[in-house]
């Protein structure tokens, strides 16, 4: 805990001092570039095939878990210092780590500053800027004391590191998934009809509602993204159980996710791959997070999934959204963020 409010305070002195925001207006620069998951690191070439790039991708080309194949959480490419300019600057993620003793500095802020916050709680500073030759942009440098001593400081903060370059990566794919617009109109229509509100981008269509399931799909040729959610009343802690939670679920797919003309078949978790249940924060409540496989009940389709169970204890009810997808032939990655970007915007 002391190392982190020590690293707290260094990102605190460092947005004071010079991590401002871009003075050019937002409107007139560039977009930024690149997929949601892409992170370009800035540094060169033979540090990014030594300790320094081996660290870096051990510690965020993590596989994504609920997926059938191994697909890493975050994308990772590297540039070299003087190849990083024009059209290359605008990607939307950079990532430049330094060391005070090389010759690269950060602009505005002498070394002397950053050398009097190390110590032997804080070995590796993270350093911010915004909007600088693009937007929306993140850069974020990376400062240890020496090059050395790199490696083994972004192991002790990798935590952050990964939380934060996740971050930065949802909020790229909620401005991806939200670019064409969204349906305020339907977003409306649930809150004064089930009192819930729900961002629906422009494609899906309302595909069932009743009295207490709704079921959105935005159908293509080679992909068919469903969100449902449900809702019952909440009387006790046990049904945030896992095995609760999905003996739920799959009776509500049985009951309302059923093709009319073949009522056995309705999409099931599929128990062959594991479903990675995690407690997280959603909104400020407890959420139980599910990732897994659907399929059919004959096994003739299938798919990713991703689910939240949180609980409304204003109106005594315990919810369930789940965004599952079907994407044959494709990586699942991008279609299961999209679904994320949208789950977590249900609100009540």
């Amino acid at each position: 805990m002391h190392r982190l409010l020590i690293l707290f305070f260094a990102l605190v002195l460092f947005s004071c001092q010079d991590a401002k925001k871009n003075d050019t207006p937002q409107e007139v620069l560039p977009n930024a570039s690149g997929r949601p998951s892409e992170i370009l690191f800035v540094m060169d070439t033979s540090l990014w095939r030594g300790e320094w790039g081996n660290t870096f991708k051990d510690i965020l080309e993590t596989p994504q878990k609920g997926l059938p194949y191994e697909e890493s959480q975050l994308e990772l490419s590297c540039i070299p210092p003087n190849k990083f300019q024009s059209f290359v600057q605008r990607r939307h993620t950079v990532v430049i780590p330094l060391s005070l003793d090389q010759k690269t500095s950060i602009q505005g802020v002498p070394k002397d500053s950053l050398a009097s916050l190390f110590n032997q709680n804080t070995s590796l500073l993270f350093f911010e800027k915004e909007n600088v030759h693009a937007a929306p942009q993140h850069i974020l440098y990376l400062v240890a004391p020496s090059m050395e001593e790199m490696p083994k400081a972004a192991e002790v903060h990798k935590l952050i590191l990964r939380e934060k370059l996740m971050a930065f990566a949802m909020e790229r794919q909620t401005q991806a998934t939200y670019v064409q617009g969204e349906q305020e109109k339907l977003t409306e229509h649930l809150q004064e009809k089930y009192g819930f509100s729900l961002r629906i981008p422009k494609g899906f269509q309302l595909a069932k509602k009743e009295d207490s399931v709704v079921w959105l799909r935005d159908v293509h040729k080679k992909s068919d993204l469903n969100i449902f959610i449900t809702w019952t009343d909440y009387t006790s802690q046990v049904q945030l159980n896992s095995d609760s939670v999905q003996a739920w679920r799959n009776l509500i797919a049985q009951r309302h996710l059923a093709n009319p003309e073949a009522p056995s078949s309705y999409p099931v978790i599929d128990h062959r791959f594991s479903t990675f249940p995690k407690a997280i924060s959603f909104g400020g409540r407890y959420a139980l997070e599910s990732r897994g496989y659907w399929e059919l009940l004959e096994r003739t389709m299938g798919g990713p999934f991703l689910s939240y169970a949180l609980v409304d204890e204003d109106r005594g009810r315990i919810y369930y959204i789940e965004g599952f997808a079907w994407c044959p032939a494709q990586k699942k990655l991008p279609y299961i963020r999209k679904l994320e970007s949208i789950l977590k915007t249900l609100d009540f």
